[in-house]
């Protein structure tokens, strides 16, 4: 007579309640979002220098607080979940639902990243580009004077400046050439920067994975960005408009710019799997 086996043990369903959490992970989560916000507080007041009114530093602070609300609750949800997983340990037939747990630690990870991500492209990605501009002014011409103004959070950013009298490296390209790299170092920055951030989070990517994804995120967002910006000039036409101006001064087509912007991305993270690839296989 063949031995009757004992049932499983039943699965719980759901994770345990936020509010059941131990004391050290809520300091870990609450340390973490001290940390978070201190970053975008210092992003966010460097911003605001350049931001002209009221309701522009208002909404910049105001994307802040949502951001921070966001990143607390994305990292409760987090800690519930690795609660969860750990707890799913000590039953031998819950491999499915540990698997389903870490998809979404790894989803709220992600996500944390990318709302993240979306402030640094509302406020110093902006910063970023107009600076481009503004270095561009600055070697190009003499007493150029740039003055970088930001509207509001995602709300683009203006350069004014002047061009009287070119500096000698302006003098060698000449004055079509000096206005056309003006117009193209606000993009030129921010893909720099992108790029940067990519490297840097290619390294990182095992030592601090978290931080690795805030900065792929990061590059991701304003990379796309300028993209959809580049190709947006197929349909509007204005000197404010910087592909726009390259396409009816420089000759230079928005599909042609969009595709450098993403094309060079792809081509450095490709050498960098490939350098990866290289080292592991030889």
């Amino acid at each position: 007579m063949a031995a009757i086996q004992p049932l499983p043990a039943p699965i719980p369903r759901s994770p345990p309640s936020l509010f059941s959490l131990p004391n050290e992970t809520i300091k870990k989560v609450a340390l973490s979002c001290l940390q978070e916000f201190g970053i975008g507080l210092a992003i966010a007041g460097v911003t605001c220098f350049f931001v002209a009114t009221p309701w522009g530093i208002g909404s910049i602070f105001l994307a802040l607080g949502i951001s921070t609300v966001l990143g607390l609750w994305l990292r409760l949800a987090e800690a519930s979940e690795v609660a969860h997983e750990e707890f799913l340990q000590q039953f031998p037939n819950a491999q499915r639902q540990q698997t389903i747990s870490r998809i979404f630690q790894e989803l709220f990870r992600w996500t944390r990243a990318l709302h993240f991500g979306t402030l640094y492209l509302g406020t110093a990605g902006i910063l970023v580009h107009e600076a481009g501009h503004a270095t561009a002014v600055t070697a190009l011409f003499k007493n150029g004077r740039p003055s970088i103004f930001i509207h509001s959070f995602a709300g683009g950013g203006k350069t004014r400046y002047f061009t009287a009298k070119l500096s000698s490296l302006g003098n060698a390209l000449g004055l079509r050439k000096a206005l056309l790299l003006v117009t193209a170092a606000g993009a030129l920055a921010t893909l720099s920067v992108a790029l940067l951030f990519m490297t840097v989070a290619h390294f990182l990517k095992k030592v601090h994975p978290q931080i690795a994804k805030y900065l792929n995120v990061a590059a991701l967002v304003t990379v796309l960005n300028e993209f959809f910006y580049a190709l947006s000039a197929l349909s509007q036409k204005g000197s404010s408009h910087d592909f726009a101006n390259l396409w009816q001064k420089g000759g230079i087509h928005p599909l042609l710019s969009a595709l450098f912007l993403l094309g060079v991305p792809l081509f450095v993270k490709g050498t960098l799997c490939a350098i990866d690839y290289a080292r592991n296989r030889f």
